[in-house]
């Protein structure tokens, strides 16, 4: 049984009577009224019987309508008979005083705790510093201070369900990993706080979705790319990326659409960070300026090519950072002679085969003899020549505009040797469209070729 038995108490019940006289065994009773009396069935209450006369008796009471269930003969009285008419009503006796003054007086000491065995009730003192208060069967109060035992704490008690952040894992939560001292403001430093986990790649590389917040460092000596697709980050994930190589690095835009105010490419020691305002959709922002002089030609990206059908410029070399271009091409190999090498513009990676490029006054000389002129309106691609048999074929191409809603325009010259003889020609062009352009592809109109090229961009100012 509990160790308290809770009672009900009402403060305005009105005193009554019997209606009918009992017995020192009988164990009910019917009241006249019952008007303010408790009235929740099955809850016990005390009531007198015959105040102040020598028949007083105290009972505890349960009611159920007008009745009386009684325990009879409490606080130190004895059962005695009572007659119909009997004064009788509720009554705090000795024993409400007496079992408010037990449980007050159990806690004596600082960290005391109220415990009960179920019948009884207990003081538990406060443990051993730093033990816990465990659930124990076999000790007398259900419960103990103890030490939580090693197999509390075992590393799948915590599991990366029960926490909020999926990142955060249980083996990642060692039980002395978090100390208040630990976190306390003046004990937060930067040489607590842990770096971006970096990973360094040496050659062309898609991001996947394990970047995020992370650093890529690129580090080869040829020209590489940083390509970006979609579906793979999320608003507001960041993806830092440096070049230490001294190859150029170009971020591409894969599936993804890559924005930046400034360019893409990235030379030795620049970078920046990606930030994606959508799952397909990120805006570049550079850690330093690529325009690092005031004036004239600045390098934005070459690489060498083999035995190639079609050599295209990274994605996004043409950005709004410059205004024009010059390209300069060195061709040491071709697999057909003094074939045509064509070019055409490129936007997103794909290049245009619209018929709206024109070509004016194209000449090609070899050895003092003028072998071709030509004025082509409305090809499909611009038209250059090319010289096989020795080194030193060299193309220059300067591209005006690309970027801007207006036609874009050409002029080129190339110089070679066959069969020991020199030759050269220069040339000048259009497409005839408001396109914006952000590369270009070269290639010949039969055959490989194999060589390098370099991109330069004419400073703003």
């Amino acid at each position: 049984m509990p160790a308290f038995t809770r009672r009900q108490y009402n403060g305005a019940a009105a005193s009554t009577t019997i209606t009918a006289g009992i017995n020192t065994t009988d164990t009910t009773c019917s009241l006249a009224a019952t008007t303010g009396w408790p009235s929740t069935a099955g809850v016990p209450f005390y009531v007198v019987i015959d105040p102040g006369t020598s028949a007083e008796e105290k009972c505890s009471a349960t009611i159920s309508g007008s009745t009386l269930t009684l325990t009879r003969a409490q606080d130190d009285t004895s059962a005695s008979s009572h007659s119909a008419g009997a004064t009788i009503y509720p009554v705090f006796t000795a024993n409400d005083a007496d079992e408010a003054n037990e449980l007050v007086s159990k806690l004596t000491t600082k960290g005391d705790l109220l415990v009960t065995t179920g019948s009884v009730l207990n003081r538990l003192a406060v443990g051993t510093n730093d033990y816990s208060l465990l659930a124990d069967s076999t000790a007398t109060n259900g419960v103990a201070w103890k030490q939580v035992p090693a197999a509390g704490l075992a590393s799948d008690s915590v599991t990366t369900a029960k926490i909020l952040d999926a990142n955060v894992t249980a083996a990642k939560l060692a039980s002395n990993a978090v100390e208040t001292a630990k976190i306390a403001d003046a004990n937060v430093t930067n040489a607590k706080l842990a770096n971006l986990t970096a990973s360094q790649k040496t050659s062309s590389y898609i991001l996947a979705a394990a970047d995020r917040n992370t650093r890529i460092e690129m580090n080869s000596s040829s020209a590489t790319t940083i390509t970006v697709n979609t579906s793979l980050f999320s608003v507001s994930d960041v993806v830092h990326i440096h070049n230490i190589g001294s190859g150029i690095t170009t971020i591409t835009a894969g599936t993804a659409t890559v924005t930046s105010a400034s360019s893409l490419a990235l030379s030795q020691w620049q970078g920046g960070f990606l930030y994606f305002t959508a799952a397909s959709s990120a805006v570049f922002f550079p850690y330093d300026k690529t325009v690092t002089s005031s004036s004239g030609l600045v390098y934005i990206t070459g690489t060498s090519f083999s035995a190639a059908s079609s050599v295209s410029l990274p994605n996004s070399t043409f950005t709004a950072t410059y205004k024009n271009y010059l390209i300069n091409y060195t061709v040491t190999a071709a697999s057909t002679d003094s074939t045509v090498i064509n070019a055409r513009l490129r936007a997103s990676g794909t290049d245009s085969s619209a018929a709206s490029y024109s070509n004016a006054g194209v000449t090609y000389v070899i050895g003092g003899t003028t072998i071709g002129a030509a004025n082509i309106l409305g090809g499909t691609s611009w038209q250059f020549t090319q010289f096989n048999s020795l080194d030193r074929n060299k193309v220059q191409l300067q591209v005006l505009s690309p970027q801007l809603a207006v036609d874009t325009h050409f002029l080129w010259d190339t110089y070679g040797r066959v069969g020991g003889s020199q030759g050269g020609g220069h040339g000048n062009g259009e497409f005839r469209a408001a396109t914006q352009f952000d590369s270009l592809t070269l290639y010949p109109a039969a055959g490989t070729i194999t060589g390098s090229y370099e991109v330069y961009g004419y400073a703003l100012s």
